[in-house]
């Protein structure tokens, strides 16, 4: 799927659907920018200067694809005090992902993306899904409820 970053100006937009056409007829999929003016191939300098001061590359887990290397960040040694991962314990904790979500293969292509399926039958306090505080079953109550509104 072909990339351009563009500008919010409606020529720029424009020029971004253009840039992208040219590349779906060649039958290419590449990121371009057609925002030249504000998006140099170097990047921002100072902003990533003050990432590779605060932050060092580490192993990341990713929602449904599992652990890829050198694909996050984490805050170095010396800013230990406001990671916040550290002070709230949270580093051991192991997530499984629900037979019901496919983020995984949609993020790796496998399948595409389809609507949300209606899970308003999997909401039952005898077998949470997730560790219940009460909120969230309420935020996706109303989420369902907006969703069955909508349809």
């Amino acid at each position: 799927m072909p990339i351009v970053v563009t500008g919010f100006e409606p020529l720029d937009v424009l020029e971004g659907i253009r840039r992208a056409i040219i590349q779906l007829e060649a039958g290419r999929a590449e990121v371009e920018n057609a925002y030249e003016r504000a998006v140099t191939y170097e990047g921002n300098a100072p902003a990533q200067k003050l990432l590779e001061q605060v932050f060092e590359v580490c192993d990341r887990n990713w929602r449904g694809i599992g652990t890829i290397p050198q694909s996050g960040w984490r805050l170095r040694a010396e800013y230990g005090d406001f990671d916040a991962a550290a002070k709230f314990n949270v580093m051991d904790i192991q997530t499984e992902e629900s037979a019901l979500c496919h983020s995984g293969d949609v993020l790796t292509g496998r399948i595409k993306t389809a609507p949300m399926p209606r899970l308003r039958h999997h909401l039952h306090a005898a077998q949470p899904a997730w560790r219940d505080d009460g909120q969230q079953r309420r935020r996706l109550r109303r989420i369902l409820s907006v969703q069955a509104n909508c349809s």
